[in-house]
């Protein structure tokens, strides 16, 4: 029977890539870039989280509507702390957005990992 890997998973990677990267850039780089990506890394990281509860929740049937609501307000509030950050002094957005594009590398290490749990 092939072993399964769940959105658990992917989020354990996701905050393993996020953090590496956001140590990386803090010990090799400026302290204040580590700390964007790590905010970009966490954002998707609190993402995953949110997909993963909305999900199960849509599979069993519950509120519908509710779910459709936390998938939007997510949106919004994603938007609205770049935007914010963004205004202030130590914030990167390229920080931000390398921290938000490490969950593409997470992604992908967790489908390597499910084609190879798979047989």
């Amino acid at each position: 029977m092939p072993t399964t890997l769940s959105l658990k998973n992917l989020a354990l990677i996701q905050l393993f890539t996020g953090a590496a990267l956001a140590l990386g850039a803090a010990l090799f780089g400026r302290p204040q870039l580590g700390a964007s990506i790590g905010f970009g890394a966490g954002l998707m990281l609190f993402n995953v989280i949110l997909l993963g509860w909305s999900w199960r929740r849509l599979i069993e049937k519950k509120s519908i509507a509710w779910t459709v609501g936390i998938i939007v307000i997510k949106y919004a509030v994603l938007l609205g702390s770049i935007v914010y950050l963004a205004r202030l002094e130590w914030f990167s957005p390229l920080g931000a957005g390398i921290g938000i594009g490490s969950f593409v590398f997470a992604a992908l290490l967790f489908a390597i990992l499910t084609k190879n749990a798979e047989g």
